[in-house]
């Protein structure tokens, strides 16, 4: 195996592993910061669908022509349920999206606890023949008073491409997040997240290779409350140790910077915005040849492997109207930050928000 498929094989393996997969335009729009809560998170957290959510809530977010989810949250006494539709266009390759292609996500709450199920499907076959991949999660999670809330989450996912070679993914996960009083108006919050990941490839009439993942990241910060509005740093530090076969590359991250806020402009208007930046240590060792070492402040770790150094912190702003019990939520397009307006810059951007969701409240 060359040594450009290795590292990208390595770069394909390091993913986050705080994620919420019916993600919402107003956690775009905080630059993904997770110290301020949002609704979406009872997909993280089941729990969350009860005691979280003191109101019935259904969300419909759009992204692009081709990418679509909608969420509804339901309250019931001291628990609730939630669901969640990602529609998605179909990837030419199901198998390399791990069945992210369609994806239904259910939750429900009995108060301090909760129980979630995900389900992905994929293919693309002409005649019986092409990719196929099916994916299933669950999360089960507790909250825990003084400690905070707690889930534990499995994945599995089994895929096939036209050529008969089979994937088989494994994922444990394991987050927690909570919160301590310091003043009135001032909380520390603090994250917890542990990942351990195997992707097996047997292919047709080939030995099997598998390659594994084990990532650690804690995280602190003050959250400040003023009125509605709110104001969060996130600092996190990481380690990550990726095998694939006898290679080998661990990423630490020293430090990670995440600061977000969102405050109401008057009555109907919101204003969100965020910034955020890493330093990563990598270290490349493959089975042949010598060892690489990279220290890098790059968000693209597939740049950041190849050996590129290219600082790129990370910038997000959103904006919300509110009229009654309706919400629209907009994260505005990376580029169109930077670019401005067409009509004052000259300079083109595709379009000027990345995702538009809308909430319902009754």
């Amino acid at each position: 195996m060359s040594k450009s498929l290795k590292l990208s094989l390595f770069a394909a393996l390091a993913v986050m592993v705080f994620t919420v997969p019916a993600q919402s335009a107003r956690r775009d729009g905080l630059n993904g910061n997770v110290l301020i809560e949002d609704y979406n998170d009872a997909f993280t957290f089941p729990q969350r669908a009860g005691h979280a959510l003191n109101i019935n809530r259904v969300r419909f977010n759009h992204e692009g022509q081709d990418r679509s989810s909608a969420t509804i949250g339901v309250k019931n006494g001291d628990g609730g349920w939630a669901i969640g539709i990602n529609a998605l266009s179909q990837p030419q390759d199901p198998t390399q999206e791990r069945a992210t292609a369609t994806m239904l996500e259910a939750a429900y709450s009995g108060g301090a606890w909760g129980i979630g199920l995900s389900l992905g499907k994929g293919e693309f076959t002409q005649d019986g023949d092409g990719n196929t991949a099916l994916n299933i999660g669950l999360v089960a999670g507790y909250t825990l008073k003084n400690v905070g809330e707690m889930a534990l989450a499995l994945g599995i996912a089994q895929a096939e491409n036209g050529a008969g070679d089979a994937f088989n993914t494994m994922n444990v996960g394991v987050n927690l997040r909570g919160y301590k009083s310091l003043q009135p108006k001032v909380e520390l919050g603090y994250t917890a997240a542990i990942q351990f990941q195997s992707d097996k490839t047997e292919p047709d009439g080939g030995d099997e290779v598998e390659n594994t993942l084990m990532n650690v990241e804690l995280g602190a910060g003050p959250v400040y409350k003023v009125g509605k509005g709110i104001v969060a740093l996130h600092g996190t530090v990481g380690f990550t140790q990726i095998k694939n076969g006898d290679d080998e590359a661990s990423l630490i991250t020293i430090p990670g910077m995440n600061l977000a806020f969102e405050t109401p402009l008057n009555d109907w208007v919101e204003f969100r915005a965020g910034a955020g930046y890493k330093f990563v240590m990598t270290t490349f060792s493959p089975d042949a040849g010598p060892e690489i070492k990279i220290n890098h402040a790059d968000a693209d770790v597939n740049q950041a492997l190849a050996g590129v150094w290219a600082p790129t912190p990370t910038g997000a702003m959103g904006l919300s109207g509110l009229w009654g019990n309706l919400r629209i939520d907009a994260a505005v397009e990376r580029d169109f930050l930077t670019n401005g307006p067409h009509l004052l810059t000259g300079t083109p951007t595709a379009q000027w928000a990345s995702k538009i969701s809308a909430t319902y409240d009754w």
